[in-house]
């Protein structure tokens, strides 16, 4: 009797639940009655059937197959109905289906308004149109354009070059200049088209074609007119393929400009050596794998000089490469040589020791006198007259043999007179970094090291003792100073970098110095395309030396996607040229970007003089082409607004000055700098490290350079804009590829007065959103408020930050002191790889950790397990996924990733998903599940 009280008990307290099951059951029943019978109906209407004779076959359900039965019939009708009815008026009805099944089934859950995708804007994919200019503006800004490449100069300095410039006519196939003559002048097309052509034994190869617009020079020979030294051109001649007009420039006029303007020598030499560093050099080495046809090969007579000092023959052949004959030949004379040497007296060997060149002093065991030498060497050298003025910056060292004094690409710059001994210059094998390969040998009396010098790149040559070596040294800081000139060798001599420059690229082979001539270099500003129609002929490749491009497909009219964004040592094109195909896509600059252009004439040349430069090409061609068919591959399934890798800047700007700007940049600084180097500077560091000057406009192109160096030494360099438009933060903006704005999640949303800016000045670099929280907030909050303020941003992203940062309010006289110490404090603290911003820089840097989470039920236990054994191992987790049982507990690790609180509520969720009640009331329309989840999440 108590049993039966107990039930009656327990069907009173679910009398609720009991009855709305009982509906469901009912509706159901009803609905599947109703569908039976209309599509009986139906179905005798169209195909009425007549039967002979009854049928002796009952065919029945079992009862564990009629609900699938008719749940499949029923989806089988709804998908007739899209495909064979009226399409919109069965799609209304299909959605009238769900939204009834959907009230029915789950009426606790309320209705929310999809936020729909933003596109990007027309012109981050597409280029800038160029406004209609006057015929001589049109030659104005043809003259500018090739005057730039010799630097930034002010106005009267252009003004004074433009008083030379003389207007030529060429008639179709007439020389421009012959081969062996003088080549001294900077030929600018107006109209037609000049080619230059390379001598090779037998044929002429065109290896460059200039059209109206481009400029035809050779920097090497400006740098020789410079000093007076003009050389003519071997192998090298230009001719008007058309009836040209060509404006004319001597290089020679330079020489009493600059007598106006002595600063102006630094930038102009600098710039040269810096192309001639920076295009010609690296690019032979890095994508042809030339390393000893850079150099000349050592002379004949010096070879022998060597050898009278008992240098060994065999090492010296190893290095520069003689071939047998001029081995025998050497070998011969050093005989003779040092025969008549054995018989002679003492003043017949002096005799014979002063008919050779004298390249430096003899050894002697007085250093003052070694030291007092090599100063005078040096002032000879440099051109100077009192060589007391290097008294205090020239310092003389001893190295042993063997000693690596410069590595391959380190920053010590510094200018090594040989005073007595010899060295070698090596370069990274392209195979394996780890073997060096000796490319030349540096002799008694010769100099090194001011290439990048004078350039401020990074030395390209390691450089190593060969025997008992002593080397004058003078520091780059006592040569030359990028921005400022006070006290300094070049302040009081600026003759000295055109006498350094000329003996640095002395060494170099003609192949190079052909090269540097068809070779051009390429500036791209943002918004401009490189090459903007698709299906258009391509005839060069380019390199990216610094900057960004973006590589846009254009599907059908109107329809564009981003295939691809090329960053620093990236090559562009060269699947095109080398397969002989059109264009494939269009290319657009994000910023202002640096090329080099190589054209598909000058790849023939090479590859005919230089066969074995075809297994690096076909290197990087094969993976240029396994790069592109990713590329193709992921585009179809690719987000609109996917991330991009390979980001070489960052900058990032506040929305208000209530930002924690200091203290965020810093600690993405750190998180950076744990996974790739990285580099940070505000204008307060800048101008501590450069000068109170640095930003002003006339030191504009050494910012730039010395900008670009940074970028070079560090995979990501971080820029922090100061809070209101200044010129360093336009800089910053113009530089970036990447912009992140940073944003106080706890404030009301609003637009900074530098993000309006932004859209005025039609910036193409992605842009995303940063919310800021305080370390306790649990879940963020108004995110659609800022995305709708904000525009278009690439992502959004969420970090909670440290209380204290938050506290931090720093006058703008404080930034630099406080972003030293913080950066001071942040290094000494341990790295945390589970924190907001430690995921921040991994998406950044394009190396999130993601999680995928499999279905199968009872499997999701074993998914809580495995995110402990990750959490207790220190692997971070940053993106989750999941199917079925695996997408709810990824969910559940997404609300809140603490494990001990996952591992509660994943107890408490399975313990729900036991009852056959809670899984009775949480059924779905069965589209993608049979369940919402709603019982354990809620």
């Amino acid at each position: 009797m108590d049993a039966f009280m107990q039930f009656i008990q327990l069907l009173y307290e679910n009398l609720k639940i009991i009855t709305i099951g009982m509906g469901c059951i009912f509706i159901t029943w009803v609905i599947n009655r109703f569908m039976r019978l209309n599509v009986a109906t139906s179905s005798a209407t169209k195909y009425p059937v007549t039967f002979s004779r009854k049928s002796s076959f009952n065919y029945r359900f079992r009862k564990r197959d009629r609900m699938l039965f008719y749940g499949r019939k029923l989806m089988r009708k709804v998908t007739s109905a899209v495909i064979n009815g009226d399409k919109k008026q069965k799609l209304r009805k299909r959605d009238r289906v769900f939204r009834f099944a959907s009230k029915f089934l789950r009426p606790q859950k309320k209705d929310f308004t999809a936020r729909p995708i933003r596109r990007p804007p027309d012109a981050f994919l597409e280029a800038d149109t160029s406004l209609p200019v006057s015929p001589k503006s049109v030659q104005l800004l043809n003259m500018l354009k090739s005057i730039r490449i010799l630097g930034h100069f002010e106005i009267p300095f252009f003004l004074d070059v433009c008083k030379h410039i003389e207007t030529k006519r060429f008639a179709a196939d007439q020389f421009v200049f012959k081969d062996g003559e003088i080549h001294d002048c900077i030929y600018i097309v107006e109209s037609g088209r000049l080619s230059l052509f390379i001598k090779d034994e037998k044929f002429d190869f065109e290896v460059k074609s200039v059209g109206r617009g481009d400029s035809l020079y050779c920097s090497l020979s400006i740098l020789d007119m410079i000093k007076n030294q003009a050389r003519p051109m071997k192998n090298v001649f230009a001719k008007a393929t058309e009836e040209s007009v060509v404006l004319q420039l001597k290089s020679s006029v330079f020489n009493d400009i600059f007598d106006k303007y002595p600063e102006s020598w630094t930038r102009t030499v600098q710039i040269i050596l810096l192309r001639f560093q920076r295009i010609t050099l690296a690019t032979l080495y890095r994508y042809f794998g030339f390393t000893s046809e850079l150099s000349k090969t050592v002379q004949l007579y010096r070879i022998i000089f060597l050898l009278l000092y008992g240098l060994n023959f065999q090492s010296i052949r190893a290095v520069s490469k003689l071939s047998p004959l001029q081995e025998q030949s050497c070998k011969e004379d050093f005989r003779e040589i040092k025969s008549e040497n054995e018989g002679a007296t003492s003043e017949d060997c002096t005799a014979s020791e002063n008919a050779f060149p004298t390249f430096g002093v003899s050894t002697t065991d007085d250093d003052s006198d070694i030291f007092q030498v090599a100063i005078e060497e040096l002032a000879k050298l440099f051109g100077m007259k009192e060589a007391s003025f290097l008294v205090d910056k020239v310092k003389v060292e001893k190295f042993e043999p063997g000693i690596m004094i410069v590595r391959q690409g380190s920053n010590e710059l510094q200018l090594f007179y040989v005073v007595s001994g010899m060295l070698e210059l090596l370069l990274e094998s392209q195979e394996d970094p780890d073997v060096l390969l000796p490319i030349s040998i540096v002799q008694t009396g010769d100099v090194i090291g001011g290439l990048s010098v004078l350039s401020g790149e990074p030395s390209f040559f390691a450089v190593r003792t060969r025997s008992f070596c002593q080397l004058a040294i003078v520091e780059r800081k006592s040569l030359y100073e990028c921005v400022t000139f006070r006290n300094r060798i070049i302040s009081e001599y600026p003759r000295v970098v055109v006498n350094v420059a000329s003996t640095a690229v002395e060494s170099y082979s003609d192949f190079v110095k052909e090269f540097d001539m068809a070779v051009e270099w390429e500036i791209c500003e943002s918004g401009k395309a490189l090459y903007k129609l698709q299906n258009e002929q391509a005839d060069a490749l380019y390199v990216v030396l610094s900057g960004r491009l973006r590589s846009v497909l254009t599907r059908e009219p109107g329809t564009r996607e981003v295939l691809n964004e090329h960053g620093r040592g990236d090559v562009v094109g060269l699947v095109e040229i080398w397969t002989l195909r059109r264009r494939s896509t269009s290319v657009i600059a994000i910023r202002d970007t640096e090329l080099c252009k190589i054209y598909a004439t000058l790849m023939n040349f090479i590859k005919n003089k230089h066969p074995q430069v075809l297994s690096n090409i076909i290197r990087l061609l094969g993976h240029c082409i396994i790069e592109q068919q990713q590329q193709t591959v992921s585009a179809v399934h690719r987000e609109p607004l996917a991330h991009v890798s390979n980001l070489n800047t960052i900058a990032v700007l506040a929305v208000s000055d209530e930002v924690p700007l200091t203290g965020f940049t810093v600690e993405l600084w750190n998180a950076l700098n744990s996974i790739t180097p990285t580099e940070l500077f505000s204008s307060y560091t800048l101008q501590d490290m450069l000068g109170p000057t640095a930003l002003d406009k006339v030191n504009e192109y050494q910012i730039i350079t010395w900008l670009n160096q940074q970028e070079d030494g560090n995979s990501i360099v971080l820029y922090q804009c100061d809070v209101e438009l200044t010129t360093f933060t336009s800089l910053c903006i113009r530089r970036a590829d990447c912009i992140l704005i940073v944003a106080n999640g706890e404030q009301e949303p609003m637009v900074g007065e530098i993000e309006k800016e932004l859209e005025n000045l039609t910036v193409r670099a992605q842009k995303e959103l940063i919310l800021l929280w305080h370390d306790s907030t649990d879940r963020p909050r108004r995110t659609a408020e800022w995305l709708d303020l904000h525009g278009w941003v690439s992502s959004h992203y969420h970090v909670r930050f440290r209380d204290r940062v938050f506290k931090q309010r720093n006058p703008r006289r404080m930034v630099l002191f406080l972003q030293l110490r913080y950066k001071e404090r942040i290094i000494r603290r341990c790295d945390n790889r589970h924190t907001d911003i430690a995921r921040l820089a991994r998406a950044l840097t394009s190396t999130s950790i993601g999680v995928v989470f499999g279905g199968g039920g009872a499997r999701g236990a074993a998914h809580v397990g495995i995110i402990k054994a990750l959490k207790d191992h220190g692997i971070p987790v940053d993106i989750v996924a999941g199917v079925s049982i695996g997408a709810f507990v990824g969910g559940m690790y997404c609300l809140d990733s603490d494990v001990p609180k996952l591992i509660m509520c994943a107890k408490q969720a399975f313990k729900e998903a036991a009852s056959f009640w809670a899984r009775l009331f949480d059924l779905t329309y069965p589209v993608s599940a049979l369940f919402t989840g709603d019982f354990a999440l809620y």
